[in-house]
C-alpha cells in the first residue's frame, strides 16, 4: 500500500513538473493559438481536417496549443462542404491566404510541382511557415526552398513526405548528430509493397494485384510514380541528403520498378528461399562513393524486410556507433500521412533551421552484388553452353542453374543465380546473351539482397 501511495505521489509530482517545464518551452513557439490554412482537400488534406477535429482535445491538452483552421483552398469547393467546414473559411484565391496576416502556417497538400512550388515560395516570402507532404517537390527543389525559408526566418517542414507514420526525417536530423551514417535501406513505398505481397501470398499477376490496390485507394489511377519506382527514389533523395549531407538529385539514383515482375519470378524466388521486395538503398562504398538505387530485390525469408507486408514501410539506418536502428509503420493511406502532417504543424516553433545539404559527393556507377536471372529459352542443343560462354567471356560467374517450365504454358526458363559480380560487367554479359537465337525474350534480372549491401 505504501509503495502504491508513493507511486501516485511521485507520478503527480512528475506530471506537474513536466507540464510547467513544457509550458516554459511553449513560450518560444509561434503562439499558444496557431492559425493555419490548408491548400488541397484531397485524400491527405481531408485526413488532416478530420484529425484536427477528432483529436482536438489531445492536441490542445498535450501540446498546450490550439490550432485554428481559418482558411481552406481547393479547386473543388464541395470537398470542404462535405467535411462540414464553414463556408466563411473557403477561399478561391491563394492571395487571400497570403494577405491574411493572422495565418502563421500554410499546409500545402495539392501535390505536383509547378503550382505547389509557386504557392510555397509565396508563403515563405510572406514570412509564413510551410508544412508539406510533397515528396516530388522536396526532392527536386527542397534545398532551394529550405534556403528561402531560412532567409525569411520561417520554416518548411516536410516530415510527411517520407514513409508515412515513420518519423524518419526527425530521427535523422535529431538522433544521429554524432554518428557517421553508413547506410539507409528500406521499403519506402506502401503501394508497391501491397502489390508484391498480394503477388507473393496469392500468386496474382501484377495487373490483378494493382487493380485491387487501386480499388482500395492504395494506388492512384495513374500508378506510374509508385510502380516505376519514382516515389521511392524521391524519398531516397530527401533522406540521403540529410543522412550524408550531400547534394543529391533524382538523376543520381539508379531506378527500376516492379512492372516486369512475373508470377514465375515469384514462384522461383520462393523455391530459392526469397521474397521479392522493392527496396531503396543508399550506402557509402569503400571508395567513399555513394550508391543510390531503387530496385526489386530477392530478400531472404529470414530477413526483417521479408516480413514487412501490405502497405507497411520499413527503414533501417546503420550508424558507425549507433549500429542498426529499425523503424516500421503504415506507409499508405490518408491517416498515416495526415498524422505526420499534423505532427509537423505542431512542431512549427519559428526557431528551427532545417538542414541544408552542401557537400559534393561522387556517385557510384557500378557495384558488386549477387543476381537472379530468368531467361526464356528455346529447347535446343547447346543452349546452356552458349549462355554460360557469354557470362564467362565477361567475367561473370554462375552460382546455380535450374531449368523450369513457366507457370503458364510450356515455355521453358533458365533460372540462374550469380556469385557476387560487377553490375556493369553483368550488363555486358546480358547484351551478349540477348543476341543469342536460343533466348526468346527479355531476361528478368533481380538483385539478391545481402546485408553487407
Amino acid at each position: 500500500m505504501a509503495i502504491k501511495l508513493f507511486d501516485k505521489r511521485f507520478k503527480k509530482l512528475y506530471n506537474n513538473s513536466y507540464k510547467k517545464l513544457y509550458k516554459i518551452k511553449r513560450k518560444n513557439k509561434l503562439s499558444s493559438i496557431l492559425n493555419i490554412a490548408i491548400v488541397g482537400l484531397g485524400t491527405v488534406g481531408s485526413g488532416v481536417v478530420k484529425m484536427l477535429s477528432e483529436n482536438k482535445k489531445i492536441i490542445t491538452t498535450d501540446n498546450d496549443l490550439t490550432i485554428n483552421l481559418v482558411k481552406v483552398l481547393d479547386k473543388d469547393a464541395s470537398r470542404a462542404q462535405k467535411l462540414g467546414l464553414d463556408k466563411s473559411i473557403i477561399v478561391t484565391d491563394f492571395g487571400q491566404i497570403i494577405s491574411d496576416k493572422s495565418i502563421a502556417v500554410v499546409v500545402e497538400l495539392i501535390g505536383g510541382v509547378t503550382v505547389a512550388k509557386d504557392f510555397i515560395e509565396r508563403a515563405l516570402n510572406a514570412k509564413k511557415s510551410v508544412v508539406t507532404a510533397n515528396k516530388d517537390l522536396m526532392c527536386k527543389y527542397g534545398t532551394d526552398l529550405i534556403k528561402l525559408a531560412c532567409k525569411n526566418g520561417v520554416q518548411i517542414l516536410f516530415g510527411a513526405s517520407c514513409c508515412g507514420t515513420i518519423p524518419i526525417i526527425s530521427v535523422l536530423e535529431n538522433n544521429f548528430k554524432a554518428d557517421k551514417i553508413i547506410s539507409i535501406k528500406g521499403i519506402f513505398n506502401g503501394t508497391t509493397n501491397f502489390i508484391l505481397t498480394k503477388m507473393n501470398d496469392e500468386l496474382m499477376h501484377f495487373d490483378d494485384a494493382l487493380a485491387i490496390a487501386q480499388d482500395i485507394g492504395f494506388a492512384e489511377a495513374d500508378p506510374t510514380s509508385d510502380v516505376d519506382g519514382f516515389d521511392s527514389a524521391y524519398k531516397l533523395c530527401i533522406l540521403s541528403r540529410i543522412a550524408f549531407g550531400a547534394k543529391i538529385n533524382i538523376e543520381d539514383v539508379t531506378r527500376t520498378g516492379i512492372r516486369a515482375i512475373s508470377r514465375m519470378d515469384i514462384v522461383m524466388s520462393k523455391k530459392l528461399g526469397y521474397v521479392i521486395k522493392l527496396l531503396a538503398i543508399c550506402k557509402e562504398n569503400s571508395a567513399g562513393e555513394l550508391e543510390l538505387r531503387v530496385s526489386p530485390f530477392l530478400v531472404p525469408t529470414n530477413h526483417q524486410f521479408a516480413t514487412i507486408n501490405g502497405g507497411t514501410n520499413s527503414v533501417v539506418i546503420n550508424g558507425n556507433y549507433s549500429g542498426v536502428v529499425s523503424m516500421s509503420g503504415a506507409g499508405a493511406g490518408s491517416k498515416p500521412t495526415a498524422s505526420s502532417v499534423v505532427n509537423d504543424i505542431i512542431s512549427c516553433d519559428g526557431g528551427y533551421t532545417p538542414f541544408v545539404p552542401n557537400e559534393h559527393r561522387v556517385f557510384a556507377k557500378d557495384w558488386e552484388s549477387e543476381f537472379f536471372i530468368k531467361l526464356p529459352i528455346a529447347d535446343s542443343v547447346g543452349t546452356l553452353a552458349k549462355i554460360a560462354k557469354c557470362f564467362g567471356d565477361n567475367a561473370v560467374s554462375i552460382d546455380s542453374c535450374i531449368e523450369e517450365k513457366d507457370v503458364i504454358g510450356d515455355k521453358k526458363n533458365l533460372v540462374i543465380t550469380l556469385y557476387k559480380t560487377s553490375y556493369l560487367q553483368l550488363q555486358k554479359a546480358l547484351n551478349a546473351v540477348k543476341k543469342l537465337e536460343c533466348v526468346l525474350d527479355e531476361p528478368s534480372v533481380i538483385e539478391i539482397f545481402n546485408e553487407d549491401k
